[in-house]
């Protein structure tokens, strides 16, 4: 009796750490290689995609539009290298990558400050004893009001996890898809779109990874033909949720001897914590952050335009552009939009120079090359653990459903389904290395699409 409980038990935290990826769309590897090297997925031939590695492939997305702030993102596909990560919805029309640091949280007025209650240490002990008192929450007020002039000290006091920038890629020349597969592959952190025109004359992919040598995030986009494609960043007030009424943001674009770089930087609100003693000014105050993407387009004509007042890069005549982006947090010596702009996204954009420099210099610089050194830091962090269950042809044929097929077949038995199972260690597990690394993971990993998400994006 003893050994079952231990089994469910194991069982249950198993299925309950997957879980936690599951939102994100994260599938079993249904694809195989063929011999000239192509990629075989239910069918369909690809250049790309994940061979014998785990992961998983699905033909389906959701769209993530500007004008329904809706929860769309939580049904990316998302990677992360444990500092910056991204969720991406892998439309083939209108492809959205929002980008995360963790470091990046939103600026608040609340006290952070250690309160100075030891005197009543024996009075709350007291009353906790005797369950006829329970006085902390009026000390530690009357402390607030003596020490601040606040009205009360408030029962918690997160900086809210914020995302960082919100790109938009459209495609000016797509009708429908003939074809269609979006995959992540859990021992490299790659995530991978790729689709087909109507007749399926042309192919598109498009790949990504948050690298752990560069500390970059890097996409290749490829077509079979000489593409049309829009890139710009949707305002921070068009993602869901609302962001602090202080905070302001800037939007442009630059060209120099390195190329065009996209940016955009937010500045939080200069102002003081609660309460009218002893006034000091918020954490955040002089601070902000900001996201910098160094476009590498070799033959590309490109062409500068604006959406509501945001400005546009549009790229024809080349079938293969490279975006190398980075975000990060300011915490102080700002006071202007500007400011930011100088101290942060000026330092983003000079070190992903110099990580382009870098491989151009050694004569390797393209995806797979940049790939490469990540490739072997996140595949040893991943392989190190395998969990096989799955005995039977039947139990095997499971791995090669979709969730929502793995989920329905699970909700129909009444027993544990090993596939089930094997699919949700390996999404908890892919999901928990990509969020850890700089710190420990969020409550909701590296990832979030909101402003004010659910209890802060904190470390509950």
């Amino acid at each position: 009796m003893k050994k079952g409980r231990k089994m469910i038990k194991l069982a249950g935290a198993i299925v309950l750490v997957g879980l936690l990826a599951i939102n994100w769309n994260l599938n079993f590897n249904t694809s195989t290689v063929s011999a000239a090297g192509e990629y075989l997925v239910n069918g369909e031939m690809w250049n790309y995609g994940l061979g014998d590695a785990i992961g998983f492939n699905e033909n389906t997305y959701t769209t993530i539009t500007t004008t329904s702030k809706n929860n769309n993102w939580r049904h990316g596909s998302v990677s992360g290298n444990g500092e910056l990560g991204f969720i991406e919805s892998c439309d083939p029309n209108e492809d959205v990558m929002i980008i995360n640091n963790t470091k990046i949280v939103s600026d608040t007025t609340s006290i952070y400050h250690t309160p100075e209650i030891a005197g009543s240490l024996d009075r709350i002990r007291t009353g906790a004893i005797k369950k006829t008192e329970y006085p902390w929450l009026d000390i530690i007020n009357a402390y607030a009001v003596s020490k601040f002039g606040a009205s009360s000290w408030g029962t918690t006091w997160p900086r809210p996890y914020q995302p960082a920038a919100q790109y938009r890629m459209k495609n000016n020349d797509y009708t429908s898809a003939g074809a269609y597969n979006r995959y992540t592959n859990y021992e490299t952190g790659e995530v991978g779109l790729q689709w087909k025109n109507a007749d399926k004359s042309c192919e598109w992919d498009k790949r990504s990874f948050a690298s752990r040598s560069d500390n970059v995030i890097v996409t290749s986009v490829k077509a079979g033909a000489n593409f049309n494609i829009t890139l710009s960043i949707d305002a921070i007030n068009q993602m869901q949720g609302t962001p602090d009424s202080t905070i302001t943001a800037s939007y442009f674009v630059e060209s120099d001897s390195n190329g065009y770089a996209l940016g955009m930087v937010g500045k939080y609100g200069i102002r003081n914590r609660v309460g009218t003693l002893n006034p000091e000014e918020t954490l955040l105050a002089h601070g902000g952050w900001g996201t910098a993407t160094r476009i590498i387009a070799p033959g590309a004509t490109i062409t500068q335009g604006e959406i509501s007042g945001r400005p546009t890069l549009t790229f024809t005549g080349t079938n293969s552009i490279m975006l190398i982006t980075k975000a990060d947090l300011q915490v102080n010596g700002c006071n202007t939009l500007d400011d930011v702009r100088t101290k942060c996204y000026n330092r983003l954009r000079d070190d992903i120079d110099g990580v382009v420099a870098k491989y151009k210099a050694a004569g390797q610089f393209t995806y797979e090359d940049i790939l490469a050194p990540h490739a072997a830091i996140h595949g040893k962090m991943f392989n190190t653990v395998r969990l096989n269950l799955c005995n039977t042809d039947e139990e095997k044929a499971d791995r090669l459903l979709s969730n929502s097929q793995l989920i329905a077949k699970q909700n129909s038995q009444t027993t544990f389904n090993k596939a089930y199972m094997e699919r949700a260690y390996y999404n908890g597990r892919f999901a928990l290395i990509c969020a850890s690394g700089y710190q420990s993971t969020r409550l909701g990993g590296i990832w979030t699409g909101m402003w004010n998400p659910d209890w802060s994006g904190d470390f509950t």
